[in-house]
């Protein structure tokens, strides 16, 4: 490698982690220590183990290699960024267009369920109607149904009147019957009195001059006997031939 001179060494910009000294006014560069004139004059040794690469020479290719590492590193950070902006701007692209499509789908969600809730709407409606139908078909079934059995009952209501007239009618033909039937039995029961009547009085009758003709026969019979009876007494004798019981009164003549 080429010696550097010390204005080119003056010159360049220290590599990382050189110390730098002046070498003279305030306005003259800094040179850094690590060139071999300046080792002695900065009172510095380098380490005994070098790091990172090998020193070559004075440090120059080292020190290129540095700066040509971080204008890379420069570079790929540029790159990154550009890179990262890029990523970042399709990002937002894509997010745009995901939240353009997210919005066109929710939009087109609710038309969806705007129409869908018309259409509930509309067979809500339709049920109403439907249920309204049934209802006033249900009411004019239950006035027939109540005319069929308010019918029914008047029919039933005529039915139990004629039954109940035939049923007086009855009755009264009955206690017709019963009175005809009881004025037959008092008339027969009086024609049998009567009758019972005039053949006990007859009876009676009967008895009572067959008792009479009876009580005058044997108080005939009786008077007679008495009379005899007397008789005897009145005209008995005793064995002396005195009259023994005269209470009779005279004895009759023979």
């Amino acid at each position: 490698m080429k010696k550097t001179s010390r204005s080119t060494a003056a010159r360049l910009p220290s590599p990382p982690g050189a110390l730098l000294s002046w070498s003279g006014p305030a306005t003259k560069n800094p040179v850094p220590c690590d060139t071999g004139w300046m080792r002695k004059r900065c009172g510095r040794t380098p380490p005994a183990e070098p790091q990172g690469l090998l020193p070559v020479g004075k440090g120059q290719a080292a020190w290129g290699l540095r700066v040509v590492c971080a204008a890379g590193a420069a570079a790929g950070a540029g790159a990154g960024a550009a890179t990262l902006a890029a990523f970042l701007a399709g990002a937002a692209f894509l997010a745009a267009g995901e939240a353009a499509a997210f919005l066109a789908g929710a939009a087109a969600f609710f038309a969806g369920a705007a129409a869908f809730l018309a259409g509930a709407a509309f067979f809500a409606g339709a049920a109403a109607f439907l249920a309204g139908a049934a209802f006033f078909a249900g009411a004019a079934a239950f006035l027939v149904g109540a005319a069929f059995f308010a019918g029914a009952a008047a029919f039933l209501a005529g039915t139990a009147f004629f039954a109940g007239a035939a049923a007086f009618l009855a009755g009264v033909a009955f206690f017709a019957g019963a009175a005809a039937l009881a004025v037959a039995a008092f008339l027969a029961g009086a024609a049998a009195f009567l009758a019972g009547a005039a053949a006990f009085g007859a009876a009676a009758f009967l008895a009572g001059v067959a008792a009479f003709v009876a009580a005058v026969f044997f108080a005939v019979a009786i008077i007679f006997s008495l009379v005899g009876f007397q008789r005897a007494l009145c005209c008995a004798s005793t064995m002396d031939g005195t009259k023994r019981f005269m209470a009779l009164g005279p004895c009759p003549t023979p």
